[in-house]
């Protein structure tokens, strides 16, 4: 009786083992389940912001190309030139006085 009672007691371990990992399974699944749908929400959203994103900006592209079709190239390159804060003014230097030193040498 101590063999068939050992293969009852091992037959039994292995069901309870396998339902502790079943019941284990579900759970996690159930709670990961809002998660999973929220994540491909998120996804979702970044992938129509993104589209949104692009075209308008290729929208916005088109139309100014359009609008500025006629326009000479000193008209493109001023529109560049304002765009980017481009600045073409050369530095100032400092006038120097009749007898001032020169920047880095002593006087004489």
């Amino acid at each position: 009786m101590s063999v068939i009672g050992g293969v009852a007691l091992f037959a039994l371990g292995v069901a309870a083992g396998g339902g502790v990992l079943g019941y284990t399974q579900w759970a996690v699944r159930t709670q990961t389940a809002q998660l999973r749908r929220e994540n491909e929400h998120l996804k979702e959203s970044a992938w129509r912001d993104k589209l949104d994103y692009e075209t308008h900006k290729a929208y916005n592209q088109g139309y100014r190309d359009g609008r500025l079709s006629p326009a000479s190239e000193a008209e493109k390159f001023a529109e560049f030139v304002e765009d980017h804060n481009i600045d073409f003014r050369g530095q100032r230097r400092k006038r120097r006085v009749y007898g001032e030193a020169a920047e880095g040498t002593e006087p004489q």
